[in-house]
């Protein structure tokens, strides 16, 4: 069972915002699945890189979670799937229009990448009427 892991929940920083982790491994006959969970509840303001207009436009916080599965086959190219669910009802920004909202009004967001080593496909939503991909 060496290739067979679970992590505690671990506690990082990433983008200068805490993050927790934590993981699974399993070890197959024909491949090795890496499984990562990620949580935060980040402030969009506080970006590191972010110009100091749009931050000083963006107030609140988002929770979101993330799954990330990645397999290894022993022979072929290596994959992954990944998941990201957020909830932004609790940011508010006073960027121009489209990207204006206020605080309160509900605006989940869902990201799908599915891809491997040569390429990837991105599909999304925003709010129950913008799509992207």
């Amino acid at each position: 069972d060496n290739g067979n892991l679970q992590s505690d929940p671990l506690s990082a920083t990433w983008f200068g915002q805490p993050v927790a982790v934590n993981f699974t491994t399993q070890e197959g006959e024909r491949d090795y699945k890496v499984n990562v969970g990620l949580k935060g509840d980040w402030q969009p303001g506080k970006f590191p890189g972010l110009p100091k207009e749009a931050a000083d436009a963006l107030r609140g916080s988002a929770p979101w979670q993330s799954q990330v599965a990645i397999t290894l086959p022993h022979q072929g190219s290596a994959s992954y799937d990944i998941g990201l669910d957020a909830d932004l009802k609790k940011v508010s920004s006073h960027l121009p229009s489209p990207l204006d909202k206020a605080p309160g009004e509900a605006l989940p967001v869902n990201v799908k990448v599915k891809g491997g080593l040569n390429g990837f496909m991105l599909t999304g939503s925003a709010g129950k009427q913008n799509r992207f991909n």
